[in-house]
Order: C-alpha cells, then sequence, then structure tokens
C-alpha cells in the first residue's frame, strides 16, 4: 500500500519548478521568492548558529548555569516521566498504582492549564527571581521524593514535577527576554535537550532501581545549577540592557 500511494503523490505532485511559477502567478511575485530553500541552507544554518554562539557569550555565567540546569534537570525528568507507570506498578498494589497515574493525568492538564496564564501574573507581581527561586525549589521536592516508597510521597512527588513543570515553561521565556532576544529561547531549550538526551544515552543502566538514582542524581545536580543561578540573579540582578561592546 504505501508503495502505490508513493508512486501516486510522486506522478500526481508538481516539481518544485511548476509549483513555484504557478505560486508567483497567484501572487504576482516571482517565484524565485517564494523559494524558502535559502533559509535552511548550510550558510544560513552556520550564520544563525554563529549569531546564537555570540549572544550566549554576553552572559556567560548566567547561560551556562540554565543551559546545564536544563540539560540535566530534563535528563532526570526525561526519565522520572517514563518510568512512573513501571514504578507505580512495582512499589504499590494496582489499586493505589491506578490512583497515582489518574491523579498525575489529571494534575498535569489541570496544573498546565491554570498554572499557565496565572505565572504571567506572579512575574508582574513578584518579579523574576521570586518566581524562579520557588521553581528552584519545586526542582528541589521532585528527586528528593522521587525514591521514596511510599503513597503520599508520591503524591507529593507528582504536584511537584507537575507544578514545577508548567511553571519552568514560563521562567525559560521570561530568562530568554531578560538575557537574549526571544529567539534564543529555541536555541537554549533545544541545546538544552540535546544535552539531556546525551546524558540519559551515556548513563544508562540495566537495573530498573538504578536507573531512578540515576534519574535522581541528575535531577539534583542540575537543581545545584539553579541555585548558583539564582545566587547570580540575587548578587547581580537581571540587565536591562545589553554590556557594550560584547557581542564578537
Amino acid at each position: 500500500i504505501s508503495l502505490v500511494a508513493s508512486l501516486v503523490f510522486f506522478f500526481s505532485c508538481p516539481t518544485k519548478k511548476e509549483f513555484l511559477t504557478q505560486a508567483g502567478r497567484v501572487l504576482n511575485t516571482h517565484p524565485s521568492g517564494l523559494d524558502t530553500s535559502a533559509l535552511i541552507s548550510w550558510l544560513g544554518v552556520r550564520q544563525s548558529l554563529d549569531e546564537a554562539t555570540r549572544v550566549f557569550a554576553l552572559y556567560p555565567l548566567e547561560n551556562y548555569c540554565m543551559l546545564f540546569y536544563i540539560g540535566f534537570f530534563m535528563a532526570g525528568e526525561l526519565i522520572c516521566f517514563s518510568t512512573l507507570d513501571t514504578k507505580f506498578d512495582r512499589w504499590f498494589n494496582k489499586e493505589d498504582s491506578q490512583m497515582l497515574l489518574h491523579v498525575y493525568g489529571t494534575a498535569l492538564v489541570i496544573i498546565g492549564i491554570v498554572l499557565n496564564p496565572i505565572a504571567g501574573f506572579l512575574f508582574n507581581y513578584f518579579g523574576f527571581r521570586p518566581v524562579f527561586a520557588f521553581s528552584a525549589l519545586l526542582a528541589f521536592c521532585v528527586p528528593v521524593t522521587l525514591l521514596v516508597e511510599s503513597v503520599w510521597a508520591q503524591l507529593l512527588h507528582i504536584f511537584a514535577l507537575v507544578t514545577w513543570f508548567a511553571l519552568f515553561l514560563n521562567v525559560i521565556s521570561k530568562y530568554s527576554v531578560a538575557f537574549a532576544p526571544p529567539d534564543f529561547f529555541g536555541f537554549l531549550v533545544s541545546v538544552g535537550g540535546i544535552l539531556a538526551y546525551l546524558i540519559d544515552s551515556i548513563l544508562q543502566f540495566p537495573k530498573f532501581e538504578d536507573l531512578l538514582v540515576l534519574c535522581a542524581m541528575n535531577m539534583i545536580v542540575g537543581w545545584l545549577f539553579s541555585v548558583a543561578l539564582c545566587v547570580i540573579l540575587y548578587r547581580k540582578g537581571l540587565p536591562l540592557k545589553p554590556p557594550k561592546n560584547c557581542f564578537r
């Protein structure tokens, strides 16, 4: 079926030149102006990476702390999210395991919907640094409760994890606005995600219990970087404008 479908699409779809020519006639534009392949050429990618690296270097200490915070904590978070059902099934009976999974699914939706817009008001009222410090406190609660074999501890773990995740989405976007152009958000999160996947792929252990310990260790390391960043922010404050003559 896939072979037949691919042949149908191959012979029925117009070529790139035909498509751009027809689109140019409809939009009254030259076909070359509609070709976006130049935006993703190697030269464009290299220039974007060069610009992002220079922006990153404007505040190297803060950005490295945030990068390693995202990388290590996300490495543990990915393991944590993917092993919840296995962990609950091993530790608790079927009723408690299903209850915890239902709480997780419900809390993830409700807290995410409610807290994301509320976070904007929290930033406006309290400022970035107190909200970031609170998110770092939530980040500490996640690995601390991860290995506790208790239903109540796992309930606290779920709420801390879900609340941190919903709040951190706003934290990283606000951070990028303060320390870099908004498009820096994608660069920072992407590099942090790549770092997280590399950590998870390198430090895998065969036993499930070792995997949970690895998850907690990664989160603790990431949390330490968040504490370091919090101290830096309270000592230096948020930048009001970029530093002069540093974009090299």
